[in-house]
């Protein structure tokens, strides 16, 4: 016997809605909760650009370097240029250490260089790969991306490679006397006799200066004993190449700062060597 009663048939109608409620609920929140984890989820793997398999991990680094991704998104939404951090660099060659199907990493380096402190980050990380590594230069390997490259077991660039550019630099515009002209006067409030030193709107004073070249003085001496480890140079070898010129590659082979010309063969070549005959590397690419 049925019942028909108008109760009954609401609180069917109500139980029946809030199954369905409860199903596209739980079904969109699985989609949700799939999407987040995927965003969250750092890319799985290395594969090559025709979906492929491969064993030698590339990991690009193009762009001026930072150490913070922060910074590099700041920078590039600043002014549109093209930036990269020491932190997305690290965060990729974690991915290739723990990869059991990678048996290498090429850093493709194409950067003018930035912090050295990402520099330092970058060349360490390399260091305690526990993989061979190969820096490929492209177009550019200066500055503080020639001392990122310096961590890897062997640096390779196109003989038009710009390499080099090893120096430090503090310099920037002093604005001071562009503001007196306009009537503005600085009015420096601090606690600490050198705390505006380096302010572009206040006068630079000899004390501050001579601060300020003391501090470039010792970073630099910083990265040319960085260099010289790396490298295996005495660092009076590095200083005399670190005059913040830029060489050529085919002139660079001569002076220590790179081990041989060539492109993504030759890395690919330097690999197999590397990993033993018949082992045929094939680089992500």
């Amino acid at each position: 016997m049925k019942n028909t009663s108008p109760l009954f048939r609401y609180t069917l109608v109500g139980v029946v809605l809030i199954i369905c409620f409860g199903v596209a609920t739980f079904a969109a929140g699985s989609a949700l909760l799939g999407e987040w984890n995927e965003f969250e989820r750092p890319s799985q793997g290395f594969s090559r650009a025709d979906g492929g398999d491969c064993d030698i991990a590339v990991i690009p680094m193009a762009g001026q370097l930072w150490a913070s991704q922060v910074d590099a998104d700041a920078q590039t939404s600043a002014d549109g240029s093209s930036n990269i951090s020491a932190e997305e660099i690290l965060r990729r060659l974690e991915l290739a250490k723990s990869d059991d199907s990678i048996r290498g990493v090429v850093l493709r380096v194409d950067s003018p260089g930035g912090s050295a402190v990402a520099g330092s980050l970058i060349a360490n990380a390399l260091k305690r790969l526990g993989k061979p590594s190969v820096a490929l230069i492209w177009d550019m390997g200066d500055s503080a991306a020639y001392l990122a490259s310096t961590g890897a077991d062997t640096i390779i660039a196109s003989p038009n490679s710009d390499v080099g550019d090893i120096g430090v630099t503090g310099s920037y515009l002093d604005q001071s006397e562009s503001n007196a002209q306009n009537g503005e006067k600085f009015i420096s409030i601090t606690a600490g006799a050198y705390k505006d030193v380096g302010n572009p709107d206040n006068p630079l004073t000899p004390a501050g200066k001579e601060l300020l070249q003391k501090q470039v003085n010792e970073m630099y001496q910083n990265v040319l004993q960085e260099i010289a480890q790396n490298r295996s140079m005495s660092v009076e070898a590095v200083r005399s190449v670190a005059n913040g010129v830029s060489y050529i590659a085919s002139t660079a082979t001569s002076t220590g700062l790179i081990d041989s010309l060539g492109d993504s063969e030759t890395a690919r070549a330097w690999f197999e060597q590397k990993l033993g005959e018949g082992s045929d590397p094939v680089l992500c690419e």
